[in-house]
């Protein structure tokens, strides 16, 4: 379709809401932040259309938007991003009608806890959800108060179960595994476009963080310390206190210090002194880390990929 200015007028042959793919946890009476929901089209004519915004019924509160844009020749999607405050725990529905086809998606919204799962970071620019436990953590505890319950699992690079817990002996772990992860453990995409694998520990619609994702949540932060640090990498066993605090974005986000299972034997050392959180972004034949002591933070750090560490996810 033509108009009188000369422009053509988007038109599409399917717009295909049951292959809609999300991003983000909508959590009741929480503001959403890095939320979307991409839509495959068929059949675009390269036109231009206007912006769209839906509001969300059975649960209420939301809206689903796309700027003003032009849709490819041939087959597309399109990105709506998704703002406001759930008012309710259900099913959110969205009603989309575009270049003269019409299809729904819905969003699921959970129940409101005590303490958020999430909450927005600004990484890189972007506005993006961080998961407020380390995973393996009693999300039931308040994630900003540090102590054993909140520590999680602790995992090998590139691996999908866990190694320890927090409540694993620190002594050596026997049949502990000495051979590496193979690179594209946990992304086999790239570090400028991640893409998840089925190695990737997190829940749907998160993942572990790249290296340059910890470098730009660290550098969009304020952080201190928490809690009593131990002197020596061999005191802090029985110390759950130590933690680094990050704010970012007027969200908290506590990081246990919770030591290393070493590479070599999985023994557990550095306990309240070192604090490290795996990445999925290879450094040779080792992998990154945000790596945090009492007076500094190392948000691109390498060491060994048999090490066991915490993992914080990020959305996708």
């Amino acid at each position: 379709m033509t108009s009188n200015s000369g422009t053509v007028t988007a038109d599409i042959t399917q717009l295909s809401c049951s292959g809609s793919t999300d991003i983000g946890v909508l959590e009741a009476g929480e503001p959403a932040a890095g939320i979307n929901t991409t839509i495959p089209y068929t059949g675009g004519n390269g036109g231009i259309y206007s912006g769209i915004s839906v509001p969300s019924t059975g649960v209420t509160g939301l809206t689903a938007s796309i700027p003003s844009g032009t849709v490819n020749n041939g087959n597309g999607t399109l990105v709506f991003n998704i703002t406001g405050t759930p008012s309710a725990a259900g099913t959110a529905v969205f009603t989309i009608s575009f270049a003269g086809e019409t299809c729904g998606f819905t969003r699921t919204v959970a129940a409101g806890g005590s303490f958020p799962d999430v909450v927005p970071v600004i990484i890189n620019g972007q506005t993006r959800q961080m998961m407020t436990h380390n995973l393996g953590a009693d999300t039931s505890l308040d994630p900003n108060v540090p102590n054993q319950a909140i520590i999680g699992n602790y995992y090998q690079w590139g691996r999908l179960n866990p190694v320890a817990t927090a409540y694993t002996n620190a002594n050596a772990i026997s049949g502990w595994n000495t051979s590496g992860a193979a690179n594209g453990a946990w992304n086999s995409g790239t570090e400028a476009a991640p893409v998840k694998t089925s190695n990737d520990p997190c829940p749907s619609g998160f993942r572990v963080p790249t290296r340059n994702e910890w470098t730009g949540f660290n550098t969009a932060s304020t952080t201190s310390i928490i809690g009593t640090w131990a002197t020596w990498a061999s005191d802090g066993a029985t110390n759950f206190s130590a933690a680094r605090k990050f704010v970012n974005n007027g969200s908290t986000l506590t990081f246990p210090v919770s030591g290393r299972r070493s590479y070599t034997t999985g023994e557990l050392n550095g306990h309240a002194t070192y604090g490290f959180y795996w990445s999925s972004t290879e450094n040779t034949t080792n992998a990154y880390l945000l790596y945090l002591i009492s007076t500094n933070v190392f948000p691109a750090y390498g060491n060994y990929r048999t090490e066991g560490y915490p993992v914080r996810c990020i959305s996708e």
